[in-house]
């Protein structure tokens, strides 16, 4: 299976398939919850919700990888130099930050739009789950190519 894998690596990034995959699974699971819950919020205000909470979850996944770069190798030379910042980039993020920014984006936006915090919490959580499940599996297929 690890030889299928590889051969697959070399047309299309297993980490970012994974990650695509469970953008698409956790909108599509969040969209059917909405439409076949008792819940009265809009179905298109869950659809805003989502897509805030994603770019959140992504925005700030990426910002707290590179402050944590920063912290641990901030003071070495060579550092602020634009090839060692493109070669942070391909990275997908760290999972605290990640969730942080999901909360941040999802309370925001569920805020401005006066949404029912917990009615969509109840409709959401799921597909958040569906997603952190599809970014683990992006993470392994990371590790292992990179051995």
């Amino acid at each position: 299976m690890q030889q299928t894998l590889l051969s697959i690596a070399q047309f299309v990034s297993l980490p970012l398939l994974a990650i695509s995959v469970g953008i698409v699974m956790a909108v599509w699971l969040g969209m059917h919850r909405s439409k076949h819950s008792h819940f009265r919020t809009p179905r298109l205000d869950i659809f805003g919700t989502l897509l805030c909470v994603i770019f959140g979850a992504l925005i700030g996944a990426k910002t707290l990888q590179l402050i944590g770069q920063i912290i641990q190798h901030g003071t070495n030379p060579g550092f602020w130099t634009l090839t060692n910042w493109a070669n942070m980039m391909p990275g997908f993020g760290v999972f605290y930050g990640g969730l942080i920014g999901a909360l941040l984006a999802g309370a925001l936006y569920i805020r401005k739009r006066k949404l029912d915090f917990g009615e969509v919490s109840d409709i959401l959580v799921p597909a958040g789950v569906l997603f952190h499940v599809f970014g683990r599996v992006g993470c392994f297929s990371a590790m292992n190519m990179a051995e």
